[in-house]
């Protein structure tokens, strides 16, 4: 025993031990904890953040993915199918101006 107290500093062990304060100590250990908790809620409420905008987000894609594949209504059917007539219309006068008729 005398071997390993002999290359034991135990005055500077004791000279150290007796500087801490309770007060500080207990006022570290509690900041300590209340960083710990606050790191830990902001990193939660990034993750909540995140993973509501994804969804939201997930959602309205999906929303206007089906609204486009909608049947269109019967107006507008009627509609393009007259702007594609009167198109047609217009290139064959087109054409038969180009062949000189």
């Amino acid at each position: 025993m005398t071997v390993i107290t002999g290359r034991v500093p135990v005055a500077e062990i004791s000279r150290q031990a007796r500087d801490i304060r309770f007060g500080r100590s207990v006022l570290a250990l509690v900041t300590g904890v209340l960083f710990a908790a606050g790191w830990a809620l902001a990193k939660l409420f990034a993750v909540a953040w995140l993973t509501a905008a994804w969804s939201t987000t997930a959602v309205r894609v999906g929303w206007q993915h089906a609204q486009a594949h909608a049947k269109p209504s019967r107006s507008a059917i009627t509609q393009e199918n007259a702007d594609l007539l009167s198109e047609v219309e217009r290139l064959r006068a087109e054409v038969q101006r180009l062949n000189g008729g």
